[in-house]
């Protein structure tokens, strides 16, 4: 089994952390090790750790040789766990595990450092076409004051300009302990890093959390957006928080658009990008870190994260 560390739904890339951490299969024990930095090879069963990518997709259209390019212009770190036989399963258990001994913050520490790393290479071409990247930080982290201080001291080591990262908090965590996340979102906002709202619209309140916290994007949560075609309730609260975030000049995201009919209603509906499984599943974040350099000086309807479309 393998942990992986995907870069998720939000803009699509994927790159292929090198070093790995033997870590026992239960998830229990995968996240007190992996985070200690241990391993018992004399067990059955062992994981490593790696990242790897996944795109969102903006609605806005760039004419290409008589085609529409959908831009993967954005890219989230995302955590998965993968067997040896190459089966993908659920990251719950690893971080319910994380969460019940404490460890987030380290894993979210973790995560940080190596794509902090991976990025400092190619930073001048990165920035060159465009591309930026989302870290997770969990409720943990954010309730930690000094890891603000970490991040930024992180992103100065690594001389990473402005626009390159930003972060991504569930609605969830961030309202957990508002005064910090505030506190967060301010320190980021000091260094021009952004930071947006994951799975929004399914607090009670996640209105009033729009006027608390200053975001620049809410992600709306798949739940309502898996049912779009047949939910005229889903359709009109999409409808309704893109309406208020447009007026609050925050960008909108759909999750977890799989159809081409999915992902025509949500643009119908004025949702500006889509994240999901229709425009690609995440794929290795070397491979897209290569393919991004790449760009920088060939044609970049080649990057696999653009997506053609017949114009009409």
């Amino acid at each position: 089994m393998r942990v992986i560390l995907a870069s998720g739904q939000g803009l699509l890339s994927g790159w292929l952390i090198a070093a790995t951490i033997p870590l026992l299969i239960d998830p229990h024990t995968i996240a007190a090790w992996f985070v200690a930095g241990l391993g018992d090879r004399s067990r059955v069963g062992l994981a490593s750790v790696e990242l790897f990518g996944a795109a969102l997709f903006a609605f806005e259209l760039s004419v290409v040789a008589g085609f529409a390019l959908l831009l993967a212009w954005h890219y989230e770190i995302l955590l998965r766990v993968q067997r040896p036989d190459g089966d993908v399963t659920s990251i719950a258990g690893f971080l319910d595990a994380a969460e019940r001994y404490q460890l987030l913050e380290r894993l979210d520490s973790w995560v940080l450092a190596h794509v902090l790393t991976m990025l400092a290479p190619s930073v001048q071409k990165l920035c060159a076409v465009g591309a930026s990247f989302a870290v997770n930080i969990t409720g943990q982290s954010l309730s930690q004051p000094a890891f603000a201080d970490f991040v930024r001291t992180k992103i100065k080591l690594h001389d990473i300009p402005a626009g390159l990262l930003d972060f991504e908090l569930t609605e969830t965590a961030a309202v957990r302990n508002l005064n910090a996340t505030r506190r967060f979102i301010s320190r980021m906002a000091e260094i021009g890093a952004h930071v947006a709202l994951d799975d929004f619209g399914t607090g009670l309140s996640s209105l009033m959390h729009l006027k608390d916290l200053d975001v620049h994007r809410i992600k709306i949560d798949g739940k309502f957006v898996r049912d779009v075609l047949s939910n005229a309730r889903s359709r009109a609260l999409i409808r309704a928080l893109v309406q208020i975030a447009d007026e609050i000049g925050l960008e909108t995201v759909a999750e977890f658009v799989e159809t081409e009919d999915v992902a025509s209603r949500v643009r119908e509906l004025g949702v500006q990008c889509a994240q999901g499984y229709f425009y690609g599943r995440p794929r290795p974040l070397t491979e897209t870190l290569r393919d991004l350099v790449a760009i920088h000086q060939e044609d970049p309807s080649d990057l696999p994260e653009y997506r053609a479309v017949g114009l009409r």
